[in-house]
């Protein structure tokens, strides 16, 4: 026991050691000279920098993220949240990957420099000769517009983490009616999966194009393209665009691109379930936010996420005024909710992430759950007049997501016979004007948008 604890100790201290560390610089930061409180260290042409002095230089706060492991520095527009032993960082809500992961020297936390123009928009210059560290203030140039498709209510550290060290005998990606193996199509390197990902993503909707400096993908509405050389990557969607830092480029090996699972997929605004049972990895759309929107008298609960979500095959259970549905293949940061007092026709909404045990997937039909994980979403509607329908958004304007409406409800229908006619009353909660037309000897009469509770 003590010669393996004396083998870690060692590796941890060639670990720490094998930087070079130089001791309270002085660095300039537009032309201003500032004497540093703790150490910066090198390693090669790496330089590492201590998050409490980003806080000092940018005139930033800090706290603690314990349920992301991890450090948050931010003032009235800046919020940059470092995750322990991750290239995981998120940018005012929005997740991103630096190069590599925030490190720690003598206990305390360091950063590669070469993401602080991305995060701090500082660039830096090192002259190792002089050791002079030289910072200016230099705008990004990366387009950065946060809107409700790219930002989070929430921070949530780990959404995409893999932890897989070697290839498993079996390797699939789910998502949706879609189950693709991916043995002949992924490889491992340093702990990092990496896929071929366009035939892949073809396969669950995208439309790719190969250019000669980069690829370019889109679905519903949303347009992307990765560089074949940078991992700055560009997404836009309507009339905005913003950047998304991955932790690093396209890998090519015997002419196939590959991509790094967890960068990839975080770009194109996925979580990941690593469902061990049946190696297969779990594809979750993000849902972002809710809305509930009124517009004379007709009301409906909005969520929004960049692509069309579905319902479970129940669709909508309800007991008296409560109301929940299960949303699979999806994910929330956080739980999502609001209450209100005095309305009249909605209380309250939830969403939260829901998973089943393997008992509970083994004995549930598949077309109803057919992933383990999945987000709930409960409502409960004051006004009796009105019922719960979920429809996928059809408009653009929505959002993608999906949509309950709040409809009328039909709870009955009576006939009255007499001598020369028959009379139908149907039994409604609301006013609707019914459409009605004959098809050969029938009359069909629609009822928009009505449940029917018969």
């Amino acid at each position: 026991m003590l010669f393996r604890s004396l083998c870690l100790s060692l590796l941890l201290a060639s670990s720490l050691f094998s930087a070079t560390e130089i001791k309270q610089p002085t660095v300039n930061i537009n032309s201003s000279a500032i004497k540093l409180q703790n150490s910066i260290y090198l390693d090669g042409n790496i330089v590492f920098f201590p998050l409490h002095e980003i806080k000092e230089l940018k005139n930033l706060r800090s706290s603690r993220s314990p349920k992301n492991n991890g450090v948050l520095l931010y003032n009235n527009d800046l919020s940059v949240l470092f995750v322990q032993n991750s290239n995981e960082v998120w940018l005012n809500d929005s997740k991103h990957f630096m190069n590599r992961p925030m490190k720690r020297f003598h206990g305390k936390p360091f950063v590669d420099l070469s993401n602080f123009q991305f995060l701090f928009d500082l660039d830096y210059s090192y002259n190792k000769e002089t050791q002079q560290l030289s910072f200016k203030t230099s705008v990004s140039p990366y387009a950065q517009s946060k809107n409700e498709y790219n930002s989070f209510k929430h921070a949530r550290a780990g959404s995409t983490i893999l932890d897989l060290k070697k290839m498993p005998k079996e390797l699939f990606l789910a998502h949706q009616l879609h189950k693709i193996n991916l043995l002949d199509k992924a490889f491992i390197k340093n702990k990092k999966l990496y896929i071929n990902a366009m035939p892949i993503l073809e396969q669950i909707g995208f439309s790719t194009s190969e250019k000669t400096s980069s690829f370019e993908l889109s679905l519903q509405n949303f347009n992307y393209s990765i560089p074949k050389t940078s991992r700055f990557w560009q997404a836009s969607h309507q009339n905005k665009s913003w950047t998304f830092m991955a932790a690093g480029p396209i890998v090519v090996s015997n002419n196939i691109s590959y991509f790094e699972a967890e960068s990839l997929f975080s770009f194109l605004d996925y979580s990941i379930y690593w469902n061990h049972f049946t190696s297969t990895i779990e594809l979750l759309t993000n849902i972002h936010d809710f809305k509930f929107v009124e517009a004379e008298n007709d009301y409906k609960i909005s969520v929004i996420s960049r692509y069309k979500l579905t319902t479970s095959h129940d669709n909508i259970h309800h007991k008296k005024d409560k109301y929940y549905s299960i949303i699979p293949y999806a994910r929330v940061f956080g739980n999502l909710k609001y209450k209100w007092k005095d309305h009249s026709i909605i209380e309250r909404i939830s969403l939260k992430n829901m998973n089943l045990t393997f008992e509970q997937a083994s004995h549930t039909p598949s077309d109803r759950y057919p992933n383990k994980a999945h987000v709930k979403i409960s409502y409960r509607i004051k006004s009796p007049e009105y019922a719960g329908y979920f429809k996928s958004s059809d408009s653009s304007q929505e959002g993608s997501g999906l949509t309950v409406h709040l409809d009328s409800r039909l709870k009955g229908i009576s006939v009255k016979e007499n001598a020369s006619s028959y009379k139908v009353k149907f039994n409604l909660t609301k006013n609707v004007t019914p459409k009605i037309s004959r098809e050969s000897k029938k009359i069909i009469i629609d009822f928009p948008d009505t449940v029917n509770e018969c």
